[in-house]
């Protein structure tokens, strides 16, 4: 198995940008593909984060488009396309599986497809051999994986990929300053890859937009019956990213005066540990959590693994007042 390379989190940032320089080498420009446009804010973290890392590093972002907004005439023009990273791959989101797989089959020849650090879960067997088969027809085709457990899985399926962290850590986050002594703040899954609900648990306020983003997503979601529809309704990468920034800024303020989280999101530990917060995490039905951590990030660095979310609470009220590394 492949070794992990378990930085402190300080580091981290250094050692993404190592992996991206490797990932888009020899890129000058860039179409990028499945903007999330829906409320869970760990995928704006993902999309601002690759944004910051591709303007530092001087590749222009010609275009963006979402599940809703895809243009067909783009894709097939384009030169580099890269799908953003996350937890969709394999299954769970069968509409970006989807997506992959037509825009792979649909690019003009010599193009180059990069699919940015992703986590992956087959959910069948049947459709791993569907996904690798697609996959593997590219012949200009880089692949990442978010942990060595996915790196694995894609080898399985005859998929070589490249060992990458997540995009976020490319964020400039400040350390909460307004952190209230003892509160501890409970982002606990209710979705599909839940492992048990936490009557306190802000999830649904992690993935609930503000009106107006609602609407103007349901107007987007209609570009995927018509090409013209679609070129109209994309915002412009300007756009883009100012709507992540508000799905950001509204999961920020979720957790910003805790002085702990409890969480079994991936994201929920990485962007709370980025505004300086010590975190407990257990894991979701995919462990995801896990693995990241077994790949990446040192153990007890402000980080403490529980293994459900009744001994995550007792963990972090035994931590209220203590230093391990949080502020």
């Amino acid at each position: 198995m492949t070794k992990g390379y378990q930085q402190s989190f300080g580091e981290l940032p250094t050692l993404a940008k190592a992996k991206y320089d490797q990932l888009f080498s020899g890129v000058d420009s860039v179409v990028l593909m499945d903007v999330p446009d829906y409320a869970n804010a760990g995928d704006s973290a993902i999309f601002l984060g690759l944004l910051n890392y591709l303007e530092a590093a001087g590749i222009e972002v010609t275009g963006a488009y979402s599940r809703g907004t895809m243009s067909h005439k783009a894709i097939k023009n384009a030169d580099v396309v890269a799908f953003l990273g996350g937890g969709s791959f394999g299954g769970l989101s069968p509409e970006s599986d989807e997506l992959r797989l037509w825009v792979a089959a649909n690019m003009k020849i010599g193009s180059l497809l990069i699919q940015c650090p992703q986590s992956v879960v087959f959910t069948s067997t049947e459709r791993q051999n569907d996904i690798a088969q697609a996959l593997l027809k590219p012949k200009n085709f880089r692949f990442a994986a978010r942990d060595i457990a996915s790196q694995e899985l894609l080898k399985s399926a005859g998929l070589e990929s490249k060992l990458v962290p997540d995009s976020s850590h490319f964020l400039n986050l400040q350390s909460a300053s307004n952190v209230t002594r003892g509160k501890i703040v409970y982002l606990v899954r209710e979705d599909g890859e839940s492992t048990g609900n936490h009557i306190d648990t802000i999830d649904s306020k992690w993935n609930q937009d503000s009106f107006n983003l609602k609407i103007s997503r349901g107007v987007r979601l209609l570009g995927r019956y018509s090409e013209r529809l679609a070129t109209r309704v994309n915002p412009t990468v300007d756009e883009w990213k100012s709507i992540a920034q508000a799905r950001l800024n509204r999961a920020l303020a979720q957790i910003g005066d805790a002085e702990i989280v409890v969480t079994n999101r991936l994201h929920g530990m990485l962007l709370s540990r980025m505004s300086g917060k010590p975190v407990v995490y257990f894991d979701n039905t995919n462990r995801k959590l896990t693995a990241y951590m077994q790949t990446w990030m040192r153990d007890n660095d402000g980080v403490i693994q529980a293994t459900d979310v009744n001994m995550a609470e007792f963990i972090a009220q035994d931590l209220i007042g203590k230093d391990v590394g949080g502020h």
